[in-house]
């Protein structure tokens, strides 16, 4: 079974992320996903949100749930983690205790995401986890 870990905050409610995870069901119709949804600090976000970075990944990771599950996409559950990737991502492995295939991260473009202010984040997590990893761009909505 493909167990794919699938880190995104800001994102994860995105059509890009969404669709890239349609795509990934229809070429590994065993797919399984992992929603890891890190706590990013209030002042880095690109919009700005009421409550506790914690709460307000929890929110996101429960609108994404519910989202995601009525379009009919296998996710077994989400997990919110530490402000940074690297922790959230042990944390989640280390709660599901599952063995994983991919990673899957979601993020605004260059110049947007904090996330990729970090040198070459897609090689950093593949050394790290020794997992493939696949980025996914999402654009943010504008109101």
């Amino acid at each position: 079974m493909g167990n794919y870990l699938v880190l995104a905050n800001q994102t994860l409610l995105s059509p890009e992320l969404t669709n890239g995870l349609l795509e990934a069901l229809e070429q590994d119709q065993s797919a399984r996903f992992v929603l890891v949804v890190p706590a990013t600090p209030v002042e880095h976000l690109l919009t700005p949100e009421s409550g506790a970075a914690s709460q307000i990944a929890a929110r996101r990771a429960g609108q994404a749930l519910i989202q995601m599950t009525d379009l009919g996409l296998p996710v077994r559950g989400a997990h919110v983690g530490g402000t940074s990737l690297a922790v959230a991502i042990d944390e989640a492995i280390a709660e599901h205790q599952a063995d994983f295939v991919g990673i899957i991260v979601c993020t605004f473009p260059t110049g947007l995401s904090r996330w990729l202010e970090h040198a070459d984040l897609r090689r950093s997590l593949e050394q790290a986890f020794h997992l493939p990893v696949t980025h996914i761009i999402a654009h943010p909505v504008h109101h």
